[in-house]
């Protein structure tokens, strides 16, 4: 479904993705870890339009959309849910879920879709009405991810979703992408909780310095002693 070959990057003359190269098939769930620096958010914003390549070619769902605009990326299908969640504080939470619902094909079953995001997240159901900055952390993105899901994504790319979040409502995430993929949709995460990205993974990245450094199976990582040693130890002592 999503093929990115030799993806270069910069920021001015600075350049911070050296090569990269990964693979995501249909119904997959792909993880990419790596530490703060690695280069996995500007990945993430090259492949949705939101920061241009310098070199290299991403094919999705059998078509290049290298240097497309973001609103046509995601009107093909590549939705991207963005560190911080950038949600509208004045608006709620069903008018932020209508605006996620803008492209045509969505709009068309903007209400099935709502019902399929309550029965995911039941308490935004509940906050339909609220604004979005009222709500707390947890439950904010919740509202990020069920807005993606409005456009009815066929890859849902998301960077960090339980950065900030306290342990039992990162464990709601987690456990919300665990059901999406089981239904079928293909989902590319980033993010820094090796642990749950790697043991969800069909397929992990690591990436280190703007460039792939290790790949495989998510949970067979978990066992490899550079991973242990440069995360997992990591981890466990903080």
């Amino acid at each position: 479904m999503l093929r990115v070959e030799g993806l270069y990057a910069a920021y001015g003359e600075l350049e911070v993705l050296h090569g990269v190269s990964l693979t995501v098939e249909a119904g997959q769930f792909v993880s990419v870890i790596g530490p703060n620096g690695a280069g996995k958010t500007t990945l993430l914003r090259v492949l949705s339009g939101l920061h241009p390549t310098t070199r290299g070619a991403v094919v999705f769902d059998g078509e290049p959309i290298t240097g497309f605009p973001p609103d046509l990326i995601c009107e093909r299908g590549f939705v991207h849910v963005p560190e911080g969640r950038l949600l509208f504080p004045g608006m709620s939470v069903r008018e932020h879920l209508e605006l996620g619902a803008y492209n045509r094909r969505a709009r068309t079953h903007l209400r099935e879709q709502m019902e399929h995001i309550f029965a995911l997240f039941p308490i935004l159901r509940q906050r339909h009405a609220q604004l979005a900055g009222t709500l707390s952390g947890g439950e904010q993105q919740m509202l990020a991810i069920a807005r993606a899901l409005m456009a009815k994504p066929l890859l849902l790319a998301l960077d960090e979703p339980s950065l900030g979040l306290a342990p039992r409502m990162a464990a709601e995430i987690f456990a919300a992408l665990r059901q999406l993929n089981h239904e079928g949709l293909t989902i590319l995460l980033i993010s820094q909780e090796v642990t749950q990205a790697l043991l969800m993974a069909h397929r992990a990245y690591v990436l280190e310095t703007g460039r792939v450094i290790l790949d495989g199976p998510g949970p067979a990582l978990l066992h490899n002693a550079q991973i242990v040693a440069s995360y997992l130890g990591i981890a466990a002592t903080s």
